[in-house]
């Protein structure tokens, strides 16, 4: 059962949620995301509504704008805080501070948090430092107070949502991926879609793929098409629907990363390396540094021992050293290029 599945159940008492609530820390941000502003303003109102049943919660929820009916919490739910709608940096912050001087580690609300503070409903690449900047700000205020925030942040359309994440994610096609960005916040859900539609879709991609890079299904080790874009420090992932996957193709040690294309369709294809690369040349550990572990002298020292291995597995006859280290690694420049910048 997901985030939104066991939230929005009508009996918020159950295990599933006393079990998320107990897992929130004090001085961190939440963020749910979507297309669908109903559903996502759904999932806050539900949140309030479940920690507003434990008696030792100090809630606040702060709007841009006037509510009406069921959006007046304070009628609703009990421990809730409601002040006047605010519109501005200065208003948000003396909330805050009023709250921070009244409670202790209250848990605060705050719906169209980016309009509030950058007057902009939905976010664009073309303003994405402002966003970045009011999300820091943010974060710095729920750290420097341990105050638990949870924000909405929605999106205008779904091509909107894809390019928010994709530009999060930073990944190179490689024979491994490098650590993605720093996320904005310590979590964020994403509230949108259905999973059949999901599975079906990536199934479809799927076919779509191998079909048109037949190379790539005669020699690699597996192709996948998943929803999971982003893997948290804390073990978390998140899951993207229908229409966002990733293409993850399989290999082993010894590949033609050259034949993988960078994208398919508009969405990013990933290389993940299955097999392990021979300890005599590359050293071993889960914790040693990718730039460490797959330095290019590494590849260098391998490529000159076995050129006529490579040659073989990978059925080119007379192979180059820099073939063979393009191959390898997908681009060999680029690969020392990449280890340079991270030991920088």
């Amino acid at each position: 059962m997901n985030f939104a599945e066991f939230i929005q159940q009508k009996d918020v008492k159950n295990r599933n949620f006393r079990e998320f609530a107990s897992d929130i820390k004090s001085g961190e941000t939440y963020c749910i995301s979507g297309c669908n502003i109903k559903k996502v303003n759904g999932l806050l109102y539900h949140l309030i509504k479940g920690f507003s049943l434990f008696d030792n919660k100090n809630l606040i929820y702060i709007t841009a704008d006037k509510q009406h009916g069921k959006q007046n919490l304070y009628l609703n739910f009990k421990n809730v805080s409601q002040p006047a709608p605010v519109k501005s940096y200065k208003k948000l912050y003396e909330e805050i501070k009023k709250a921070t001087t009244h409670y202790t580690n209250p848990v605060i609300f705050i719906k169209d948090y980016f309009k509030i503070v950058t007057e902009i409903d939905y976010w664009q690449t073309s303003n994405n430092k402002r966003f970045r900047n009011a999300a820091e700000w943010l974060k710095g205020i729920a750290e420097k107070h341990k105050i638990t925030f949870f924000i909405t942040m929605p999106f205008d359309t779904e091509e909107a949502l894809k390019q928010y994440y994709l530009h999060q994610a930073n990944r190179i096609t490689s024979i491994f991926r490098p650590p993605k960005k720093k996320s904005y916040f310590d979590r964020q859900y994403f509230i949108n879609g259905k999973i059949n539609s999901s599975f079906q879709a990536r199934q479809k991609l799927r076919k779509q793929f191998l079909y048109e890079n037949p190379e790539i299904k005669m020699t690699s080790k597996k192709v996948i098409v998943t929803s999971i874009i982003a893997s948290f420090s804390d073990g978390h992932k998140l899951f993207f629907r229908h229409p966002f996957p990733v293409v993850v193709v399989f290999t082993a040690f010894i590949f033609d990363r050259r034949i993988i294309p960078g994208n398919f369709k508009g969405y990013e294809v990933s290389t993940v390396m299955c097999t392990h690369p021979p300890k005599k040349y590359f050293p071993a550990g889960k914790n040693i540094p990718f730039e460490v572990k797959y330095a290019p002298e590494h590849f260098i020292n391998f490529v000159d021992n076995h050129l006529n291995l490579i040659s073989w597995k990978l059925n080119k006859p007379n192979m180059t050293k820099e073939e063979a280290l393009n191959a390898l690694t997908g681009n060999f420049a680029r690969h020392t290029a990449l280890c340079k910048e991270h030991r920088d």
